[in-house]
């Protein structure tokens, strides 16, 4: 392990699917750090909402899925059922887009880690 694997262990939310890790910021310092540790990780957030950064390693498709959903209900959004997410490897242009509902609660503590 190196020192960014290390301290990302400190913040946030953390969640395993299989070999795929996510790991969600709790606050916009957390989100910060998140943005300068997870260099090589997928990055994930709310396109038109205040929201957490998501981090995600060794991602596919369902992983891809679970991780929008998650970052979809930790979200400032409790009108909205449906939710646009951006990600991407540069946090700085987050070019990809996708539509999202918000995690079903009873499934958050099967990927809890």
């Amino acid at each position: 392990k190196n020192y960014k694997d290390t301290e990302l262990l400190k913040i946030g939310r953390h969640f395993r699917l299989k070999e795929t890790k996510i790991i969600i910021g709790r606050n916009q310092k957390e989100n910060e750090m998140l943005s300068q540790l997870g260099k090589n990780w997928i990055k994930m957030e709310c396109k038109d909402i205040v929201g957490p950064l998501t981090l995600i390693k060794n991602e596919n498709k369902e992983a891809l899925k679970i991780a929008a959903e998650l970052t979809a209900h930790y979200a400032d959004s409790e009108k909205l059922n449906k939710l646009k997410i951006l990600y991407g490897k540069n946090y700085k242009k987050l070019h990809k887009e996708l539509e999202t509902k918000k995690i079903n609660p009873e499934l958050i503590q099967k990927y809890r880690i």
